[in-house]
């Protein structure tokens, strides 16, 4: 595939700055799949298609980020919500058009991203999204009131791409409204923007949990990377 003409107005943002807390290893961001750490492979991947990196970490790992990322990357402390560490990242770029995407999503492919961003160029706002493969509810107060069939419905994933401007009405509608920590997929919108949809690939999980992580460490890791230690 041949590469994108111009990455110089193009940024990403990648948020590492949890602790971790739901797999119990510390900051996933550093734990090593197939010989590097999450962060570091994500941010090879988005490097081949943007101008510059911007990785958020905890100010306790900011040191080691640095040293895992000399040359690809420029490190930030986080806030203290994922909110308020896009926000900050945000803040330090003036590039016209921006990608985020996980640490915790090391196993999109480079053509996922590639879409993302060229559609989010041309509709403002694109995301990765997964197809599900049975009927989704909506549930409230315990019972359901919704279905959605598998052709009409997607799980919101990264890269999601945005041009400048989305996102900026987007913060602003968040700062309007005292929201504090919500999914910013779901607050774009709210905020009046539709997403482009991008079929991502079907390894794109996050690891979030002890068995995401046995599932990225002995399944897709060495299917995607076989041969890494």
């Amino acid at each position: 595939m041949a590469e994108p003409a111009g990455t110089a107005d193009t940024v990403a943002l990648i948020p590492a700055a949890g602790g971790g807390v739901r797999l119990g290893q510390g900051p996933k961001a550093f734990l090593d799949i197939c010989g590097k750490s999450l962060v570091r492979r994500v941010a090879e991947l988005v490097s081949q298609r943007v101008g510059r990196v911007l990785v958020a970490v905890p100010a306790d790992h900011v040191e080691i980020a640095k040293a895992q990322l000399a040359g690809l990357a420029e490190v930030h402390v986080g806030g203290a919500t994922r909110l308020g560490t896009i926000s900050g990242l945000l803040a330090k770029t003036t590039e016209s058009l921006v990608v985020i995407h996980d640490a915790a999503r090391p196993f999109t492919s480079l053509e996922v991203l590639t879409q993302v961003i060229e559609a989010a160029r041309i509709h403002g706002a694109a995301v990765a999204c997964r197809a599900i493969k049975v009927p989704v509810a909506c549930i409230e107060n315990g019972f359901t009131t919704q279905a959605i069939a598998p052709s009409h419905g997607g799980s919101f994933e990264t890269p999601q791409g945005f041009q400048r401007a989305i996102l900026d009405r987007t913060f602003e509608f968040i700062r309007e409204h005292s929201i504090q920590d919500e999914a910013l997929s779901d607050l774009v919108v709210r905020a009046g923007t539709p997403f482009r949809v991008v079929a991502d690939t079907e390894c794109n999980f996050k690891i979030t949990t002890p068995l995401d992580w046995e599932i990225a460490t002995k399944v897709v890791g060495p299917m995607l990377w076989p041969g890494k230690v």
